[in-house]
Formats: C-alpha cells, sequence, structure tokens
C-alpha cells in the first residue's frame, strides 16, 4: 500500500472549491516517515530506519504510519533518526492505519486511534485529524494554524 503524502505541488486557495467535501486536514509535521508493517520501521521507500533506539521502541507496532520527529529542525531530526547509535527525544506521531487499505479513512482513523490507545506509549501519539466541510473551513484552519 502506498502512503499518503501531502501535495507535490502547492494548493492555491482559489483551487479549494475542486476539493470533494468533506476533507481531512492535519498539521504538517517536518519529520521522517515511519512506517509500521513488520518487525521493523521502515521509511516511506521501505529502508529500515537505522537508530537502534526507535527501531527497539516501535518494534511491536504493527499497521501505523506517521512521522518520526525530535526537537530542534529538520537537519536535527534527520542526524537523530538516520544515526544508529543515539537516544533520541523521539515522537512518532500517527496519522493513518495501513491494515485495511480498502476502508474508507473516517474508518481507518477509528481503527488507528483504538490501536494508539491500546499501545498506550508515551511517544507514540496520534497526530489530530480535523475535518473539514468547506474551502472556508480549510482557509480558517490555515489561518489559524499560520
Amino acid at each position: 500500500m502506498k502512503t499518503m503524502l501531502a501535495a507535490s505541488e502547492e494548493l492555491k486557495f482559489e483551487d479549494l472549491h475542486k476539493l470533494s467535501y468533506p476533507v481531512w486536514c492535519s498539521y504538517k509535521f517536518d519529520g521522517i516517515r515511519g512506517r509500521c508493517l513488520g518487525p521493523a520501521i521502515t521509511s516511506r521507500t521501505d529502508k529500515p530506519i537505522p537508530n537502534l533506539l526507535i527501531r527497539a521502541t516501535l518494534t511491536s507496532l504493527r499497521y501505523l504510519d506517521g512521522e518520526l520527529i525530535t526537537p530542534g529542525d529538520f537537519n536535527d531530526v534527520q542526524s537523530a533518526v538516520m544515526s544508529v547509535g543515539g537516544n533520541p527525544d523521539f515522537t512518532y506521531h500517527v496519522f493513518d492505519d495501513l491494515e485495511f487499505p480498502h476502508k474508507p479513512y473516517s474508518e481507518r482513523y477509528e481503527i488507528l486511534r483504538n490501536r494508539v490507545a491500546k499501545y498506550d506509549h508515551p511517544r507514540v501519539k496520534l497526530a489530530a485529524q480535523i475535518v473539514c466541510n468547506s474551502p472556508a473551513e480549510v482557509i480558517a484552519l490555515y489561518e489559524e494554524v499560520v
């Protein structure tokens, strides 16, 4: 299953009417993509995440797709996550469940919510998703965030 990615080009406010509503919106995390599909967490290109602490911490997770972040800018995140050694202060913000790709996102998000609650780990967080029902709501959310 291919993972969701942010749009490859910037969506302009005047194009929002072209979307099919409602839409799910989330905050942008500036980290390293992490997918838990087997015994190891991998990048979106299916390469194992190198950091041993991250791998050991998340080894029991299944079907989660999210973003690994650490304090600092993207270079700090990349250095911490992609270094084999070290003990990074990381958080895994998950935003999709990959077990049932055929299900609508609303159902996958509910499954995801339950998985994260069951795992109950301080480093694993459910990424907030906001349903917007119109272009005006998307613009309002954008203005609130920015």
